[in-house]
């Protein structure tokens, strides 16, 4: 199932029955505003994910375990948010701020249009709900799959084509997309709305990146007024109760999609701002320390977890490094560890068994320090790696010829932390 199925599958018919009649719009218009909603956020967060500080930015905003609980109260979203209380509504409106800033009202407006909503306010009720929906979706998928910054920059790429080609003309012209797309396919009827609710983690909310958001604290207020003014309406009514019908709520189905089945994960296609993956052929050391990243595996010290350097020379008996040999793995290097700014790295020496051990400890110790001095003359801060000589210890071939012993002479990385 494809992203936006997943987020647009929460949006049952019972739940747009609710909204619409807290909003007093008609369903069918309400679900055609949420569906156009949904790739609209998506694509701002591509447009965000584009840089690396902006990538950073929004997986700091994602990745938090309370996001998971947005999806519990989807009906209670509806209105104002309450900054005090961490409310969803609040963590949702700094992310949309800093995505659209000063274009979220044009942004508003359009949508009202293109929906076909009667109430001026009822476009700022829907993004109260859309925003805390697609956080909670997202923040259940970094945490369930443990995902890093370029894991949740491939799975958004994955459905790039397909995300701005559903976003509605009116606010794709608004957000710099090409006008394409002249309708969304909204939520998919269902059978039933039963769901489990996500468990809820009590933790800060998100502070950061709240330039841009204050729209939401008067489109809000100003839904949450003609909310109010619609419950005093109704006297002393109960609450609203969902009532099954037989006719569905009117909604359009996304296009079916074939059951693909999980694969592993290939380094080759994955997307690193300022790296180009391509590069690396298949079975480089590059190639497999980045497929090992983006992997669920944690750091350990098993052998399949380091990595020879096999482009990293050194001179005979020396602790100085042939530059003019290894120049290239160590730019590769640094540039991996400047697309994954929470990465730490590991460096090991390696000798053969000629000479005194003493003497091939030290020179181990000696050529693995001088990675980590290299890699920090390239830039890398030096609390980001360590360095370990281990002398003959762990040869990776017999020492008997001089084929074995040059593969004994190496230097090995490993992930230290992510």
């Amino acid at each position: 199932m494809s992203l936006m199925q997943t987020i647009t599958g929460l949006l049952t018919p019972q739940l747009l029955g609710t909204i619409a009649g807290r909003l007093g719009e008609d369903e069918g218009a309400v679900s055609k505003g949420l569906g156009a909603l949904v790739p609209t956020i998506l694509a701002g967060m591509l447009g965000k994910a584009g840089t690396e500080s902006g990538l950073n930015g929004l997986f700091g905003m994602l990745n938090k375990s309370e996001n998971a609980g947005f999806l519990n109260d989807l009906g209670g979203l509806v209105g104002s948010g309450n900054l005090a209380q961490g409310d969803p509504r609040d963590a949702a409106g700094s992310l949309i701020g800093s995505l659209f800033g000063d274009k979220t009202g044009g942004i508003l407006s359009a949508l009202m249009g293109f929906a076909g909503l009667r109430n001026k306010d009822s476009s700022g009720g829907l993004l109260s709900l859309a925003g805390p929906l697609i956080m909670g979706v997202l923040g259940k998928e970094i945490i369930g799959k443990g995902l890093n910054p370029a894991g949740l920059l491939n799975l958004l790429m994955g459905e790039k084509d397909k995300i701005h080609a559903a976003v509605p003309g009116p606010i794709a012209s608004l957000i710099g997309l090409p006008a394409t797309a002249t309708s969304y396919a909204a939520p998919p009827t269902h059978q039933t709305a039963t769901r489990t609710p996500a468990a809820s983690v009590a933790t800060p909310a998100y502070e950061g990146e709240r330039k841009g958001a204050g729209w939401l604290m008067w489109v809000l207020p100003i839904a949450a007024l003609g909310l109010l003014a619609w419950v005093v309406s109704r006297g002393n009514k109960p609450a609203d109760t969902v009532v099954e019908t037989a006719t569905p709520a009117p909604a359009v189905v996304l296009p079916a999609e074939p059951v693909v089945e999980p694969i592993a994960i290939d380094p080759a296609t994955i997307v690193i701002p300022g790296l180009d993956m391509t590069a690396f052929g298949e079975g480089t050391v590059e190639r497999s320390l980045v497929g090992f990243i983006n992997s669920s595996r944690e750091p350990c010290k098993d052998p399949d977890c380091w990595f020879t350097l096999d482009r990293v020379t050194f001179d005979t008996a020396k602790s100085t490094i042939d530059m003019g040999r290894s120049s290239d793995q160590l730019s590769n290097l640094k540039l991996i560890m400047d697309a994954y700014p929470t990465l730490k790295l590991k460096f090991g020496g390696y000798t053969d068994n000629v000479g005194g051990e003493a003497a091939n400890m030290k020179l181990s110790t000696d050529r693995a320090a001088a990675i980590t001095t290299a890699l920090a003359g390239l830039g890398i801060a030096p609390d980001r790696m360590r360095s370990e000589g281990y002398g003959s210890q762990f040869p990776v071939d017999t020492n008997d010829t001089d084929e074995g012993r040059a593969k004994n002479r190496r230097i090995d990385v490993r992930v230290d932390a992510r």
